[in-house]
C-alpha cells in the first residue's frame, strides 16, 4: 500500500507510479493499493495506464463510510480509556448517543476524526470526557462541505492559546510551520525563529501539530488540510490565527537574508580548499554543519522560494537584497560567493541556479525593473567565475 502519495515531491511520485504501474504489469496476481489526493501530475499518469481501478472516496455509499469512521472511533477512544486508565470514566464510554453524534460531525472526513481523537486523548490535559463535550457542544450553521473540519481547527485553536501574551509568538510560529518549505526539527526551528518556548506553545494543539519527542524531531502539520484552512478567510475567519501568506513570506525572506548575511562566516572558505572537489572532502556534511547551522543552510536553499510569494517589494526588503548581493558596496561586499560555496558544499548549485531562474516570472508580475540588476544578474555573474569545483563537486 502506498497512501497518500500526493504529498511526495511531484518527480518522485510519478517515478513511484510508473515503476509500481510497470511491475503489475508484469505481475497480474499483484495488487498495489494506491491513495492519493487527484493532483494532476498523479492523474496523467493513471491515464495512461491500462491496468488500474479507480476509487473516489466521494462517490463511496456514505454509510460506508460512516460505518468505518464509527469502528475506527470506537476503537480509538477505547485505546484512551485503557492505556491512561481513567478510573472515572465508565466502561459504556462514549455513550452510543455520543459516539454518533462523533460519527456525523465526521461526515465522510476521517481527518476529521482522526483530529478529534487526538484532541480528545490530549495526553496534556488528560480529560477525555471535557475534551469530547467540547468538541460534542460545538455547532456548525455552514453547510460548506468542510465546515466541521474547519470549526474543529479552529476550536482546537482556541484551546491552544492559555497565555494571551504568547499570542504574537504562537501566531509566529503557526505560520512558519505552515509555510516552510522543508520541515525543521524542534531545535533549529528554535535557532531559526529565537523563540525558546516552543514546545510550550505548541503543546495544546498536538492533535494538528504534533511535538516530536526529541529536539532533532520534524515538526510538521498533521494533515495537509490544516494548511488550506488556515491560510484561506473564507474557511479562518479568526484574524488571531489565519495566516496572512504574503505578509509571512515577506517576514521569512527577510529574515533568511538576514541569516545569509550575518551568519555565514568566513569560515566557509576553508572547508574545501579551492584546488579541490567536494568530494574529496571526508565528512563534508558535518564539517558544513559544524560551519553553517542547519537553519542556515535552509535559509539558503529557500530564500528565493520565499521571496517569489511577496506581491510588494518595498524599501526594507530591497535594502535587505543589496546587502546580500553586494550590489553598489564595491568590490568584494556581499554574501553571493559564500552562498553559492555552501550549496555546492550542499549539493544544490543547480537548485540554486533552478530558482534564481524561478523568480523572473516573479519579477515581471511585480514589475520592478531594478530588480533584475540587484539580485538575478549579480548571483548568475557570480556562480560564471566562481572555481570550477563549484559546478563539478555535487
Amino acid at each position: 500500500m502506498v497512501d497518500a502519495l500526493d504529498e511526495c515531491d511531484p518527480k518522485d511520485a510519478q517515478t513511484v507510479l510508473n515503476n509500481l504501474i510497470s511491475h503489475c504489469a508484469r505481475i497480474p496476481m499483484l495488487h498495489i493499493l494506491i491513495t492519493s489526493q487527484p493532483e494532476n501530475h498523479i492523474t496523467s499518469v493513471f491515464k495512461r495506464a491500462n491496468n488500474v481501478e479507480k476509487v473516489i472516496l466521494h462517490d463511496i455509499d456514505s454509510g460506508v463510510v460512516a460505518q468505518d469512521i464509527q469502528h475506527y472511533l470506537e476503537c480509538q477512544l477505547k485505546s484512551i480509556h485503557e492505556q491512561n486508565e481513567f478510573p472515572s470514566i465508565p466502561l459504556s464510554w462514549p455513550s452510543p448517543i455520543d459516539l454518533k453524534a462523533l460519527v456525523q460531525k465526521a461526515g465522510k472526513l476521517f481527518i476529521w476524526a482522526a483530529t478529534a481523537v487526538k484532541f480528545i486523548g490530549d495526553t496534556h490535559i488528560l480529560n477525555p470526557e471535557g475534551q469530547l463535550q467540547i468538541i460534542l457542544n460545538r455547532s456548525v450553521s455552514s453547510q460548506k462541505p468542510y465546515a466541521e473540519l474547519d470549526e474543529l481547527y479552529h476550536m482546537v485553536l482556541s484551546k491552544g492559546v492559555s497565555n494571551p501574551d504568547c499570542m504574537l509568538d504562537f501566531r509566529l510560529v503557526l505560520a512558519t510551520v505552515v509555510l516552510l518549505q522543508k520541515p525543521m526539527s524542534l531545535l533549529t526551528l528554535f535557532k531559526f525563529l529565537q523563540i525558546t518556548d516552543i514546545r510550550n506553545l505548541l503543546i495544546h494543539i498536538q492533535s494538528i501539530i504534533p511535538l516530536p519527542h526529541d529536539l532533532e524531531g520534524k515538526v510538521e502539520i498533521y494533515h495537509p488540510s490544516f494548511s488550506d484552512f488556515i491560510t484561506d478567510g473564507s474557511w479562518c475567519h479568526d484574524d488571531r490565527f489565519r495566516v496572512d501568506v504574503a505578509g509571512c513570506e515577506r517576514q521569512m525572506s527577510l529574515h533568511c537574508l538576514e541569516l545569509l548575511t550575518t551568519d555565514l562566516p568566513d569560515a566557509v572558505y576553508e572547508i574545501v580548499p579551492w584546488h579541490s572537489l567536494n568530494a574529496s572532502i571526508a565528512n563534508l556534511t558535518t564539517k558544513l554543519t559544524s560551519v553553517v547551522g542547519l537553519e542556515v543552510q535552509y535559509a539558503c536553499q529557500f530564500w528565493a522560494s520565499h521571496m517569489g510569494k511577496i506581491e510588494l517589494v518595498d524599501e526594507k526588503l530591497g535594502l535587505a537584497l543589496e546587502k546580500f548581493t553586494g550590489v553598489g558596496m564595491g568590490r568584494g561586499n556581499g554574501y553571493l560567493l559564500k552562498w553559492v560555496m555552501v550549496m555546492s558544499m550542499m549539493g544544490g548549485v543547480h537548485d540554486g541556479i533552478r530558482s534564481l531562474q524561478g523568480l523572473l516570472p516573479w519579477l515581471v508580475r511585480i514589475q520592478v525593473s531594478c530588480m533584475r540588476m540587484l539580485l538575478i544578474d549579480p548571483c548568475i555573474e557570480v556562480i560564471k567565475v566562481s572555481n570550477g569545483h563549484l559546478h563539478h563537486s555535487e
